[in-house]
């Protein structure tokens, strides 16, 4: 409950955060045949790269309208298919 709280007031901005912390609770409490698995990702980590997926597609969006809008039209369709991926 905490968690989505605070993704709430900080616009999502603490999702990657969350992400983490529920990832490694699942992990920790996992075992098979004895021994626990660990999950070591960092959540700063995980904000850049999407903040840096972010603005690569602004940018490509950005470059695709100026050049054409046919082409922009389908390089904005690609993206919203591959975007689930991404994550």
């Amino acid at each position: 409950m905490v968690n989505v709280l605070l993704s709430v007031i900080t616009l999502e901005i603490y999702a990657p955060w969350v992400m983490v912390l529920s990832w490694r609770w699942l992990y920790k409490n996992m075992e098979l045949n004895g021994a626990r698995f660990g999950y070591h990702a960092k959540g700063g980590a995980l904000f850049l790269s999407w903040l840096l997926i972010s603005i690569f597609v602004f940018i490509f969006i950005r470059v695709a309208v100026l050049l054409h809008l046919l082409l922009a039209s389908r390089v904005i369709f690609l993206l919203i298919l591959i975007m689930p991926f991404l994550w």
